[in-house]
């Protein structure tokens, strides 16, 4: 697979996005981005999140299992309080070529916080049929974890 950086989302084949003001300052919110394995608890498409390298840290690694895929995934960015991203180093099943994930996050005032979670994929050759009749699922999956981590640090 070809790794990402956050940026490269702006020119992914296939891009997501949600958005949300959560009503909690950026460090509580950050905490739970930063507890890997609580991931499944918000993200509930998420079936397990392992820690498999160092837990923090651009360089970190985990592994991420989600509707019968596995993906290993490398940090890119960690700015606590700020971003979070990753890429994705390997799949099981290789449907993609590239998989890069940052989530952001900004001071709303009032004790809030607006969090932004893109995802770009560059699918392999032959499966874009996939992930374009899959886009709408995606987005939604998107929306509710964000709906769910805004929850979980209520």
């Amino acid at each position: 697979m070809v790794e990402r950086q956050p940026d490269w989302i702006a020119e992914a084949p296939i891009r997501t996005e949600a958005r949300r003001t959560i009503a909690a300052p950026p460090d509580v919110v950050w905490a739970a981005i930063a507890d890997h394995t609580g991931w499944p608890a918000w993200f509930t498409a998420l079936k397990t999140v392992t820690v498999t390298g160092e837990p923090t840290g651009i360089g970190g690694q985990r592994r991420v299992s989600v509707a019968g895929m596995r993906f290993d995934e490398v940090f890119t960015a960690w700015e606590p309080g700020r971003q979070f991203a990753f890429t994705v180093v390997a799949t099981r099943p290789a449907l993609f070529d590239s998989v890069a994930e940052p989530v952001t996050l900004s001071d709303a005032g009032n004790g809030s916080t607006n969090v932004t979670y893109a995802q770009g994929f560059a699918p392999r050759r032959g499966f874009g049929w996939v992930w374009k009749r899959a886009r709408g699922r995606v987005e939604a999956g998107l929306g509710e974890a964000l709906d769910g981590l805004a929850a979980t640090v209520a």
